[in-house]
This record gives C-alpha cells, sequence and structure tokens, in this order.
C-alpha cells in the first residue's frame, strides 16, 4: 500500500512540475510579447578612408569590316564601289589634376604603356592611327584620382564603313547594358570585348529583340589584355536588339560596332557604349534634333523586365519640359525593344526624361541623310549617332576631340524640377584655362555651351546635370554625325561609414 501510494504521488508530483513548467514558459511568452524585443544599440565607429586607387580607361578599337576575318576583308569589286574605304581614327585621353599634372601611361592594351605628355595640370594623349583598343592608367593623388575624359574616334567618308563614329573611353565594368544596333539583313552588330586586366573574364550575355528575348548566348571568355568579338547577327535577325553582359572573374569594356548597308549604300556606322542602369527615370543628355528633311531622331528603349512598361516620354528642350505628344502612356511589351519616333519636335537642343512603372533604359537615335551618287542615283548615303541614356552627375568632364570632326554642339541639360547652375572650366592642349564661367539652366531645360576654339576638355560641376557633345563632319555626300555624354567623375577615395549593433 504504501509502494501503491508512493507512486500516486510521483505521478501527482511529475503532473505538477509539468504544468509548473508550462505555466513559465506560457509567461515568458506573455512578457516577450508585452516588452517586445530588446532594443539594438548602435556603436558610432570612426569612418574609414580606404584610399584612392588607379584608374583604368579603354578606348575603343576601330571599326572593321563585319566581314573581315584575321584582319583581312574578303575580295570586292572595285568596280561596284564596295570595300571599307579609307578609316582615320584618334584615341585620346586627358586627366585633369589641379596644381600638379596627373601621373598617366598610356598604350595599346596588353602592352607596356608609356608616360603621357603633360602641361601644367593637364596629362593627355592623342595617338593617331589607332586600331586596337588603347589603355590609359591614371594614378591617384594623395585625395582623389584626378578627373579623366577621353574619346575614340573614327571617320570615314565613304565606303561600306561610311561614318562619324566617337565614344568615349571607358573604366571597365562588371556589368552593363547596351542599346542600339540591328541584326535585320544589310546590318551587322559586332559585339566587342576588351579585358585590360591581368585575370580571365567570363562574360555572360542576355539579349533581347523586337519581339522578346534573344536566344540563349554561349558565354564568351575574354583573356587577360585581351580582345573577343561576336556577330550578334549570328544569334538573331533583329530590327532592333539591345545586350547586356554580366562579368566574372575580371572586367571588361564593352561596345558594339552598329554597321548598316542599303544595298550597296552605306547607312550608317556608330559605336555603341554602355547605357545607363534600368530605372524607372530614365534621363538622356542633349541631342541636337532638327526638322529638315535630311535628318530624324527616334527613342529606343528596352523593358528586361517581365512585366509590361507604361512609359511618359518628355522633351527637355530650350524653353523647359513638353510632353511628347503621342508618347503620353506607350507601352514597351516585357522584354522586348521598341522604338519612339522625335519626329515633329522642332530644330533644337534637347535632353529626354523617361519616366515607367518598372525599369526600362535606352538611347537616342540620331540620322543624318546625304546626296545619292552616280552607284545608285536613287539611293542616299546615311550616318547615324547613338546617344545613350546616363545619370545626372555632380562633375565631370566632356571631351573635345582635336581632330577628325568639323563642328562640335556641346549641351547642358538639367533634368531636375529646380533651376540650377553648372560651372564651367575649359582647358586646352597646353594646361591653359580657356573659359571659367557659370551657366544658369532652367529646370528641364537644355542649354548650348559655347567653348573656344582648341579646347580639348570642358570641366564641368553642378547639382543633378546631364551634359554631352554632337559631333559631325562634313563629307563631299553629306554630313556625318555622332554624339557621345559626359565622363563621370571617377573618383575612387571612399569614406566607408561601419555600423555596428549588439
Amino acid at each position: 500500500m504504501a509502494r501503491s501510494r508512493a507512486g500516486v504521488l510521483r505521478r501527482i508530483g511529475l503532473v505538477l512540475s509539468g504544468l509548473l513548467v508550462l505555466a513559465l514558459t506560457v509567461g515568458v511568452g506573455l512578457a516577450g510579447t508585452v516588452a517586445g524585443p530588446p532594443e539594438t544599440t548602435a556603436i558610432e565607429v570612426e569612418p574609414l578612408s580606404v584610399g584612392a586607387g588607379a584608374t583604368t580607361w579603354v578606348c575603343a578599337a576601330a571599326p572593321t569590316l563585319p566581314t573581315a576575318a584575321a584582319g583581312d576583308d574578303v575580295d570586292y569589286d572595285p568596280d561596284l564601289g564596295t570595300g571599307g574605304g579609307a578609316v582615320a581614327t584618334l584615341a585620346e585621353l586627358t586627366a585633369l589634376g589641379s596644381s600638379e599634372a596627373p601621373t598617366m601611361t598610356v598604350g595599346p592594351i596588353a602592352e607596356a604603356g608609356s608616360d603621357a605628355g603633360t602641361a601644367g595640370p593637364v596629362a593627355t594623349m592623342s595617338q593617331p592611327d589607332v586600331t586596337d583598343p588603347y589603355v590609359g592608367v591614371v594614378e591617384p593623388f594623395a585625395d582623389g584620382v584626378p578627373l579623366v575624359g577621353g574619346v575614340s574616334v573614327a571617320r570615314a567618308d565613304a565606303g561600306d564603313l561610311r561614318g562619324l563614329s566617337v565614344t568615349t573611353c571607358q573604366q571597365p565594368v562588371s556589368s552593363a547594358v547596351l542599346v542600339g544596333g540591328s541584326t535585320q539583313l544589310g546590318a551587322s552588330a559586332r559585339l566587342v570585348l576588351s579585358n585590360p586586366g591581368e585575370t580571365t573574364a567570363s562574360v555572360t550575355l542576355t539579349g533581347w529583340g523586337a519581339t522578346g528575348p534573344l536566344p540563349d548566348i554561349a558565354p564568351m571568355v575574354v583573356p587577360a589584355g585581351g580582345v573577343r568579338t561576336m556577330l550578334l547577327e549570328t544569334i538573331s535577325l533583329e530590327p532592333r536588339i539591345a545586350i547586356r553582359l554580366d562579368v566574372e572573374g575580371g572586367r571588361v569594356v564593352p561596345t558594339i560596332q552598329d554597321t548598316s548597308l542599303d544595298g550597296l549604300i552605306p547607312a550608317g556606322t556608330e559605336l555603341v557604349g554602355p547605357a545607363a542602369d534600368p530605372t524607372t527615370d530614365l534621363t538622356i543628355a542633349g541631342s541636337a534634333l532638327s526638322d529638315a528633311d535630311s535628318a530624324s531622331a527616334l527613342l529606343r528603349l528596352v523593358n528586361p523586365g517581365v512585366d509590361a512598361a507604361t512609359v511618359q516620354v518628355e522633351m527637355l528642350g530650350p524653353e523647359g519640359a513638353a510632353v511628347l505628344a503621342g508618347a503620353e502612356a506607350s507601352v514597351i511589351e516585357p522584354g522586348t525593344v521598341a522604338d519612339i519616333s522625335l519626329a515633329g519636335v522642332p530644330t533644337g537642343l534637347y535632353g529626354v526624361r523617361v519616366t515607367s512603372d518598372v525599369p526600362i533604359t535606352g538611347a537616342v537615335q540620331l540620322t543624318r541623310t546625304g546626296t545619292a551618287g552616280e552607284e545608285d542615283p536613287d539611293t542616299a548615303p546615311v550616318d547615324i549617332a547613338w546617344l545613350p541614356a546616363s545619370a545626372p552627375v555632380s562633375a565631370g568632364v566632356l571631351p573635345v576631340p582635336s581632330g577628325l570632326v568639323d563642328t562640335a554642339v556641346l549641351t547642358v541639360t538639367n533634368p531636375g524640377t529646380a533651376d540650377t547652375d553648372v560651372s564651367v572650366r575649359t582647358y586646352d592642349a597646353a594646361g591653359q584655362v580657356g573659359l571659367e564661367s557659370t551657366v544658369p539652366v532652367t529646370a528641364g531645360a537644355t542649354a548650348e555651351l559655347e567653348v573656344p576654339d582648341g579646347t580639348i576638355a570642358v570641366l564641368l560641376e553642378g547639382e543633378g546635370f546631364l551634359a554631352s557633345a554632337v559631333v559631325a563632319g562634313d563629307a563631299e555626300n553629306g554630313s556625318l554625325i555622332s554624339a557621345y555624354p559626359i565622363v563621370n567623375d571617377p573618383y575612387t577615395e571612399q569614406s566607408v561609414a561601419v555600423r555596428v549593433t549588439d
């Protein structure tokens, strides 16, 4: 009986202990619910200066005929007037210091560079007859890196490559989107990837066309100090394309050589550089639009997402912003590239602002039609320019080619909602400052920059502005044209704020 009573008492004790544990657990849970989680305490840490590093710049290779193999073109019948024609090239790079000239080494890709010339606070390189990518390395100062701007220029007044092609020298990137070009019959889009680094880069490519995503594209491996090319027309025949690249193991500088023929008549050659990353508030710097019969323009947009984009296009002209008629609510289907005509816009300088409900990016294409010749009296030659979208900047350099162009129109655009002032300082090849001024720019407007003859670089500083250059050449059978945006401040010194919580 005693053992039975003890067993009963033991079981009662276990039950009571379980109830006590349950009560304590519930109590703790309720206390946590009432009191909430403990507060985190931020610990202030001094900003860490990681210092500035050298910046590397790559000026693009010269255009080549899409049919070229191993550096030699296939045979052409000279009686038909076909072939590449004479292409003149020029690579220029300018680094701006303050009281001292920057240190810059320059040379062809994969070759040891030599010191660039210096004059006062400016280091400059001007190299004619360039065929391969040209590389410049700019060393930092104690408190940062110099501002840098440069261009690759190619000009052919005749032949299949007739056109003026100007693109800014670029820093290597790990990802980029290029908008421009065509792979339909008669057109070629030649993707060029340059790797100035010391490690091999593996590049994954994604593309979009007029009706949707392009077929899968095989990855490209670009060795250190190497250049790799791909004819995108081997992937798909498209009237309009956009390409995204993502890089592992290194960084590359991408361009697309856009070349077209209308039968035997050249229909434009241009080098397409990277556009701004997709965004819901897209901006494109000033373009020279004309309502003349020989000129036209369009806006090309890519929607890389999975949802349709509804966009509104505003022209940022001399008098301010105005919605483009017919583009108040244009729809860009997911995964497609679409063109919006800019016909009807009066002659003038205009930036572009595109607002969208999903991220997009794009570029403006300018077209100039020349005069038909004896080889085909019914077809006139054409040249084109691509001006990619760019983000507003607070400082940057707008380079001006010293040769191969006949005229240059420089613009500054204010995409904001408040008036702003942009400071301007010009430099010549001797390192002399030619002009120091402040240009007021009305909200939503584009203004022309007047610079002295001999200017090779324009330093611009302000709040959230865009800038660009539209350059032209006078050929016997019509105008040649190209355009490019400002080169952003490459300042690499970072003050890293570290936030520690307990």
